[in-house]
């Protein structure tokens, strides 16, 4: 009676010892797999952040070549600007205005394709003219919210009353280290808020060069701005 009994208890151990070696083999494979998801999903993010990067990158690179297009254009155009497009709602340059020689603005431009947002997908041709659809133009002059805020309001009456579109006025300084410092802070181009999920905006200055602005901060990267531009642009259509 006692061998049977202790024979009982040993296999009670031993089954007992199998048990619990199984929940280990399932806990070791429960927390492998929960390793493994947890490496996916980390690889996955730091995917995600590189190709926002490289996107983002790519955003300020086609700024700056445009930056460059557009001083081209001013030295080979007596110092003028491109102006707007005399289509109301449209905040971007007329791509078929002409210098003297007779060329066309977007001939001049070294691609089309740098007024596309890398971060916006797009099916159109990088030959097409894309508007004012991930970019934005209104040359130099505005320096300020409120000078922006002011500019739209009468950009919003003349479009109302069927007259022509105003352009920001900008006298440029005559010394040269003068102009040369309100340039290097005098937005010209930019692309929208939400281009970059509405973190930062990207701008290119009077002199080519091209900052990066932390969204509500300071002009063309308020609030007040883009909601009173986006309103305009939903009241003529364009949007």
């Amino acid at each position: 009676m006692s061998e049977d009994y202790g024979t009982k208890q040993r296999a009670g151990q031993s089954m007992r010892a199998k048990r619990r070696r199984a929940w280990l083999r399932w806990a070791g494979l429960l927390i492998m797999a929960v390793l493994a998801a947890q490496c996916v999903w980390t690889a996955s993010w730091f995917r995600e952040r590189i190709h926002n990067k490289m996107r983002a990158h790519g955003c300020y690179d086609n700024l700056r070549e445009l930056g460059v297009d557009l001083l081209v254009w001013r030295a080979e155009n007596d110092d003028r600007w491109p102006g707007l497009s005399s289509v109301p709602g449209e905040f971007m340059f007329d791509p078929n205005q002409t210098k003297k020689d007779g060329s066309t603005l977007m001939s001049c431009l070294s691609r089309p394709s740098i007024l596309r947002c890398p971060s916006v997908p797009s099916t159109a041709p990088d030959d097409e003219f894309p508007g004012d659809a991930n970019y934005i133009y209104l040359g130099p002059g505005l320096q300020t919210e409120q000078e922006a805020l002011a500019f739209l309001d009468a950009y919003l009456q003349a479009a109302r009353a069927g007259e022509p579109l105003p352009m920001p006025v900008y006298n440029a300084p005559v010394h040269p280290t003068e102009r040369a410092r309100v340039e290097q802070s005098m937005p010209v181009a930019f692309d929208r808020p939400q281009n970059h999920d509405h973190q930062y905006i990207n701008v290119v200055l009077a002199d080519s060069n091209v900052q990066c602005y932390t969204m509500g901060t300071r002009y063309p990267a308020t609030n007040a701005f883009w909601e009173k531009l986006e309103a305009i642009e939903a009241e003529l259509g364009k949007k």
